[in-house]
């Protein structure tokens, strides 16, 4: 049963990913058919209306910019943030003081007691039917 579960795990995963697909599925179809039948021809129009480089080299510089410059935005307010701290453990392990308790939604509340209320729970309902 264990082995069962990792499987559809990975499955569920790959699915996600579109690194497997279902045949005759919408939502896990085949990525190839998502793209246009005329991709080819109209490669340059594409990358144009998704502002990116037909260059690889170019998309993958910007992309490590982009990486770049948000580990030194982290790495400047790392130090301003009073819940967070870098240890000595390890090579550095980052510790997490705990959040203050949120107030309870004004909603919550009301929604527990008609959940709770014999005559309209559809939970209740649904265990007298048995």
């Amino acid at each position: 049963m264990n082995y069962e579960i990792s499987v559809l795990q990975a499955l569920r995963d790959k699915l996600r990913c579109k690194e497997i697909w279902a045949v005759g599925a919408n939502r896990y179809r085949n990525p190839d058919d998502d793209l246009s039948t005329d991709f080819e021809e109209r490669r340059e129009e594409s990358y144009k209306a998704l502002k990116q480089s037909l260059d690889a080299h170019v998309f993958i510089e910007m992309l490590k910019q982009a990486m770049k410059d948000g580990l030194e935005k982290m790495d400047r307010g790392l130090s301003k943030n009073e819940k967070v701290r870098i240890t000595e453990k390890g090579n550095g392990w980052i510790s997490l003081s705990p959040l203050e308790p949120q107030t309870e939604p004004v909603n919550l509340s009301r929604v527990k007691s008609e959940l709770l209320r014999p005559d309209t729970s559809p939970i209740l309902k649904t265990k007298k039917s048995f």
